[in-house]
């Protein structure tokens, strides 16, 4: 089918638009390159797997940056569970270069969410926005870091979905009944897969599905298990 479809009058400035714009350069490059090179013009299949290429070194840097922050947090006694960015990667994908993201997404309990925060800002992160006022703060479910080289985006979470939006997993029940991944040669603690299923559904529709690639993750997760 995506033989036949390649084979069409496309306008593939449109495709790599759109392959961006949805986050999926990395399957859209696996597929044509995997399927049809033949059929795929040279400039656009070479654009497709440097952009690929790129995502893939990102990739593994921040999954490198990821564990070293599992690292610090838990050796202060502080419970973490990553979830998206990696270990979605891995658990769906089977891969750190197929999917991507731009943030890592990390999970802990509310009353550490301070002294997490401290140890970020000794390792160099600095807070990405400042909230208007302590209640505005805490009414919000996420605090967001960046690196002071700008590469890595942390999201430290201390519930999964606001307020507003009603959720069918406990956050403090989910650190019940953990799920391992090998990430990096390392094992690394997450959401189970139906819990994570059930998240990416969520995740998605509050974003109204507007990218392609949270389509993709439930798709990917769904085949993989």
């Amino acid at each position: 089918r995506i033989r036949s479809l390649v084979r069409r009058k496309l306008d593939w400035d449109f495709v790599l638009e759109k392959t961006y714009q949805h986050c999926v350069t990395p399957l859209v490059y696996q597929s044509l390159s995997s399927i049809c090179p033949e059929e795929v013009p040279n400039r656009v299949l070479a654009e497709l797997r440097d952009r690929a290429n790129n995502n893939a070194r990102y990739n593994l840097y921040r999954t490198a940056e990821l564990i070293e922050l599992l690292r610090l947090l838990e050796s202060h006694g502080i419970p973490v569970l990553p979830f998206k960015g990696p270990t979605l990667s891995a658990v769906a994908y089977g891969s750190l270069a197929l999917r991507e993201y731009g943030d890592l997404d990390i999970l802990i309990d509310k009353k550490n969410l301070l002294t997490a925060k401290a140890l970020f800002l000794s390792r160099g992160y600095r807070l990405a926005s400042i909230p208007r006022s302590i209640k505005h703060f805490w009414s919000r479910r996420d605090l967001i870091l960046e690196s002071g080289d700008g590469l890595v985006r942390v999201e430290l979470h201390w519930r999964l979905s606001g307020k507003h939006f009603s959720y069918a997993l406990d956050s403090d029940g989910l650190w019940k009944h953990l799920h391992r991944v090998p990430l990096a040669g390392v094992s690394v603690r997450t959401l189970p897969p139906g819990d994570l299923l059930l998240y990416l559904c969520m995740h998605g529709s509050r974003h109204h599905w507007s990218r392609l690639l949270w389509v993709c993750d439930v798709a990917e997760l769904v085949q993989a298990r």
